[in-house]
């Protein structure tokens, strides 16, 4: 499932059921800019520099422990990116920024055998920042990257017989610098892209007022919980055992799958904490915000014993059944979110968060 400016057009469509302080609103906008959208690219961006910078190093000084050092930097940086991976707003959703960074999912194989051919070949337009921008979205970002270093042949990574690999992999990691330093810097302050955020307008491409603003940032959550449930568990946990397919799971190669998950609803429960958007609801239905961050950690906790290769987890019956747990779990965050707190905040008018309508 993409989720794409078709999803902020839809919510333009609504119409405002209750009305909210405008003050409020845009504490709770000024919290999610200042507190997570700023912070969380500025993160991303110093990790793609780390990350390059010591993919350089690799391909100065090939070794094992260098080639070791590379894959630790190459989890962080996808850590990091699943944090902020759901807010697809803005900057993001231009110029295929998201496929660029993650081409994911990729049912046809389409990008790993783009990958491969590169290798085979020795394609030299894969192996400059400038060439590699111009080609297949597939090859530019983390997918690539994970097969380059973590794929067939990349024990060769520490060896002086790796040159045109890593040529492959400091591109990429070069790539990731540029599209990173462009979403940090678009969302400075006083920005344009922060001041839309900020301030609800007729002649706001984001959103005319409060109550679409807050449909935007709920919709942001839910469909962010429903992509993880549906696409990223649902791509490689299937309704018998016999038909998963742990192979269709994103970093697989890298055993990042579960961590990954994790990361992203950790992501998304920051989004929830530091928007405070529960303070908005009525007295009554406070406690709306402490019983969804209930279901987001059973969630969380449930991953944190599964942080482990997808085949082994897939192939344990114990474990299975917590991944399977781990869906429901998912989904009653949904629920919380959706059936629950978006009504209360009068959201929900005409259009379910939860089933994409």
């Amino acid at each position: 499932m993409r989720i794409t400016i078709i999803l902020i057009l839809l919510f333009l469509s609504l119409v405002p059921s209750q009305a909210q302080s405008d003050e409020a609103t845009k504490k709770v906008l000024s919290n999610v800019l200042i507190e997570y959208i700023q912070p969380r690219y500025l993160d991303l961006h110093r990790h793609a520099q780390k990350l390059a910078s010591e993919t350089e190093h690799l391909c100065n000084k090939p070794s094992a422990s260098n080639l070791g050092v590379v894959q630790a930097s190459f989890l962080s940086f996808t850590h990091s990116w699943a944090k902020i991976e759901w807010f697809r707003i803005g900057p993001v959703i231009s110029k295929n920024r998201i496929e660029r960074i993650l081409f994911y999912p990729d049912r046809k194989s389409t990008g790993l055998k783009q990958v491969q051919r590169a290798l085979a070949l020795q394609d030299q337009t894969v192996t400059s920042l400038k060439s590699i921008t111009q080609k297949s979205v597939a090859v530019q970002g983390l997918g690539a990257l994970e097969f380059v270093l973590f794929g067939t042949g990349s024990e060769t990574l520490q060896t002086d017989e790796s040159s045109f690999r890593c040529s492959f992999a400091k591109a990429i990691t070069q790539n990731m610098v540029e599209i990173t330093k462009t979403l940090s810097d678009t969302w400075i302050s006083e920005s344009i892209a922060s001041n839309y955020w900020l301030n609800p307008s007729a002649e706001n491409p984001l959103f005319r007022n409060d109550q679409e603003a807050l449909n935007v940032l709920m919709g942001t959550m839910i469909h962010g919980l429903e992509a993880i449930r549906d696409v990223r568990i649902g791509a490689f946990l299937k309704e018998e055992a016999k038909f998963d397919r742990p192979k269709s799971a994103l970093m697989w190669r890298s055993e990042n799958t579960a961590a990954m998950i994790t990361k992203g609803l950790e992501g998304l429960l920051e989004l929830f904490n530091v928007s405070a958007i529960e303070t908005l609801l009525p007295e009554e239905n406070n406690s709306l915000g402490d019983s969804t961050r209930f279901e987001f950690h059973q969630a969380i906790r449930t991953l944190n014993s599964l942080q482990k290769p997808i085949a082994g987890i897939l192939t344990s019956e114990s474990d299975r059944k917590q991944m399977e747990y781990l869906k429901l779990s998912v989904g009653y965050a949904m629920s919380r979110l959706d059936n629950d707190m978006s009504q209360q905040l009068g959201l929900s008018a005409g259009f379910s968060f939860g089933d994409g309508d």
